[in-house]
């Protein structure tokens, strides 16, 4: 029985502690991501690139409220961001078979970001664009303007 609980503290210390760290972390948009790191760097700018492509995936899926042409261009971009996004870390890991897979898995991760925000964005204000989203869709449409 004693055993049975001391491995009962350490599992419940192990989640607890886990818990803990992963929502201690802070979620960095493409916007601080501009201000602080070196954009020369392949490596930074295929993150930032993943970050937009997540961020225009999940307007892709948010709602039915969003126009179908937005929804499309949305999808385009983040179509187009994923290529450039691989291909940019190519150049720094030239692995491409795995960076598609890293880049596609990192683009899920930013797209559930995005739509959670969007989604508190709209329950608490009506509007799914926050002052946070819109300022990471401006820097991301000027990031994909020098894309066409």
């Amino acid at each position: 029985m004693k055993n049975l609980l001391t491995i009962f503290t350490l599992v419940f210390t192990v989640m607890f502690s886990s818990a803990n760290s992963a929502s201690g972390q802070e979620f960095r948009g493409v916007h601080d991501m501009l201000n602080t790191e070196d954009m020369s760097d392949p490596f930074f700018l295929s993150a930032v690139i993943q970050r937009c492509s997540g961020l225009y995936t999940s307007l892709t899926i948010f709602s039915e409220a969003v126009p179908q042409k937005l929804k499309d261009v949305s999808m385009h971009n983040a179509v187009n961001g994923s290529k450039v996004a691989t291909s940019l870390l190519n150049q720094k890991l030239n692995e491409p078979a795995k960076n598609e897979l890293k880049v596609q898995e990192r683009i899920r991760t930013y797209t559930s970001v995005y739509y959670k925000q969007l989604e508190k964005s709209q329950t608490m204000t009506g509007s799914i664009f926050s002052d946070w989203t819109k300022r990471e869709f401006a820097q991301c449409n000027k990031i994909f303007s020098n894309f066409k």
